[in-house]
């Protein structure tokens, strides 16, 4: 009988991070984690309440990442801030596995999803996305940067929707480079966005 292997859990999130990130969560099955992770079953089980378990904390802990790396970041810049945000995402200056795309974007363009509990994690990660993106454009406008012509809503919703179709190329061209011209001429907008002088 074969041994188990011991596993750091903390080394099992991370693996399981890339493996959700590059295959999917409905794609991915138990035995392809087991092996990308070296998760076994018993230890997927018992430590995390099997797959989705696994996947709601990989969510929560991705979310929480990209709010402390990026999100703070947006909310409390302005325009600037969008501008190089954007652009930094259709970079090679982002971690290789953004070559994949967006973890939560690529979980809903997956297809229907079933379970409630990631569905809430997704619409969660749109919101704080959005929401962010919306801070930036009203601190913009705090700042007399912003033409009174552009409503913050509707422009908040279109960066985020961007944003969306980005990682879909990103993911379907596997590098962020394919994604730049859609940054830079999303950027040029944005940029428009501003009063001159």
């Amino acid at each position: 009988m074969a041994r188990a292997r011991k596993v750091d859990i903390g080394t099992a999130r991370a693996l399981a991070l890339s493996a959700f990130w590059s295959h999917g969560y409905q794609s991915l099955g138990v035995r392809k984690l087991e092996e990308l992770t070296g998760i076994n079953r018993f230890m997927l089980q018992t430590e995390f309440g099997g797959k989705q378990g696994l996947f709601l904390e990989t969510i929560d802990a991705y979310i929480s990442q990209w709010d402390e790396t990026y999100l703070i970041q947006i909310r409390a810049g302005n325009i600037d801030q969008i501008v190089h945000f954007f652009n930094l995402r259709a970079s090679n200056a982002t971690a290789p596995e953004a070559n994949n795309g967006c973890l939560m974007i690529n979980t809903l363009c997956e297809g229907q999803i079933e379970d409630s509990d990631i569905k809430d994690r997704v619409f969660k990660f749109m919101r704080l996305m959005r929401s962010s993106l919306r801070q930036a454009l009203c601190n913009e406008r705090s700042q007399g940067g912003l033409k009174k012509s552009v409503d913050i809503d509707e422009a908040s919703e279109m960066l985020a929707n961007a944003l969306i179709g980005m990682n879909v190329t990103i993911k379907l061209h596997g590098k962020n480079e394919a994604a730049q011209a859609a940054a830079t001429q999303l950027c040029k907008t944005v940029l428009s966005w501003r009063k001159k002088g």
